[in-house]
């Protein structure tokens, strides 16, 4: 690190971040929606409109959004 840039405290000058108290860490993956297919068909015609009203967590799973992976 320069002057103009101090290392972050807690840093020991090997670019590795020090623990933190993150005690957990959960990934989730978001599975296809109707919505998301609807608007990638729409997309690819052109169209400018909104294919599907409403919220998006309102709208159910694709076929392949419900696929276990």
């Amino acid at each position: 690190m320069s002057p103009a840039h101090p290392a972050p405290a807690g840093d020991t000058g090997t670019g590795l971040a020090p623990p933190c108290a993150l005690g957990a860490l959960w990934a989730v993956r978001h599975g296809q929606s109707t919505a998301n297919r609807a608007f990638a068909l729409a997309e690819r015609s052109g169209s400018t409109a909104s294919p599907v009203p409403g919220r998006d967590r309102d709208v159910p799973l694709s076929p392949l959004g419900r696929e276990p992976r």
